[in-house]
């Protein structure tokens, strides 16, 4: 995992198509950081049918993982802003401070970024336009501004003054992903199950006992989760949850559920966790 999100960000620096900051970010959200554990070393889980589960001894890998893990972070870090003279570009949407040669402060948000000018520059800001949303929603001190898109880049001209912020918010696609990889439209759903996993903007969704633990009782596979075609997706937080409904294959009737991405924190390391679902419409 840690060698394919380098080698995308490499491919980036030499090609500069977007695709591969796609792949990167699609690989460091849901798969590498999800094996960071809580301590701070990296490992590896076990997989299921439906996702991850606990295992007698969970495998913290110090002799390769830990090491590949903690090289691949400062990366990452290094790939999310760049600057060229007076133009800086956000590649990547993650919390990071330049000090130099401009100072500013990128800070996450589940679907867009915040950016905090700390001092004047006269260049263009350049955020990158996700192959993920559908659109997206841009304010410069708390006004709206409209900006063109330019080779994948929404492009705000300067000056910058100290104390800017810039915030973009995305409209992120949220589909459903089958095992043949079709991607389906939440308005493409029917009351007949389907199994697959559920994407919002870059994030896969997943269900957690910490969070759901009724969703687990026995018997679980044939659980039913239920979905809006109008479902919110945006939050107001760094981590993105949607929730819904679900039909317990044990018991009947219809009970509130909260999916949340794989990539947010998590407080237990062992704990079942189910991305691989079945879905219908609402």
């Amino acid at each position: 995992l840690a060698d394919l999100v380098r080698l995308a960000l490499h491919l980036h620096r030499l090609t500069g198509k977007s695709q591969y900051l796609d792949a990167a970010e699609r690989c460091w959200l849901n798969a590498f950081t999800h094996n960071q554990f809580s301590t701070g070393d990296f490992g590896h889980r076990a997989y299921f049918a439906h996702g991850y589960t606990p295992v007698p001894n969970l495998a913290r890998a110090w002799w390769c993982c830990t090491m590949h893990g903690h090289r691949c972070i400062p990366d990452l870090v290094g790939a999310a802003v760049a600057v060229s003279g007076q133009d800086v570009r956000v590649d990547l949407f993650e919390d990071v401070r330049l000090v130099r040669p401009i100072a500013l402060d990128v800070e996450a948000l589940a679907f867009g970024a915040r950016v905090h000018v700390e001092e004047p520059f006269d260049g263009r800001l350049a955020l990158r336009m996700p192959t993920w949303a559908d659109a997206a929603e841009l304010r410069r001190n708390g006004r709206p501004v409209t900006v063109p898109t330019e080779s994948g880049y929404l492009r705000v001209s300067g000056p910058f003054a100290s104390g800017d912020v810039l915030e973009v918010r995305f409209l992120p696609r949220v589909i459903v992903r089958t095992r043949e990889r079709r991607d389906l439209a939440l308005a493409a759903l029917t009351t007949a199950p389907q199994r697959g996993v559920l994407v919002v903007g870059p994030y896969l969704m997943s269900v957690t006992e910490e969070w759901a633990p009724d969703f687990f009782g026995e018997p679980w596979a044939g659980n039913v989760v239920r979905l809006d075609a109008g479902a919110a997706s945006a939050t107001p937080g760094r981590w993105p949850q949607l929730d819904t409904t679900y039909e317990h294959d044990g018991f009947e009737g219809r009970y509130p559920l909260a999916l949340r991405a794989l990539a947010s924190p998590r407080s237990l390391d062992q704990q079942t966790e189910a991305f691989w679902l079945t879905f219908a419409r609402a």
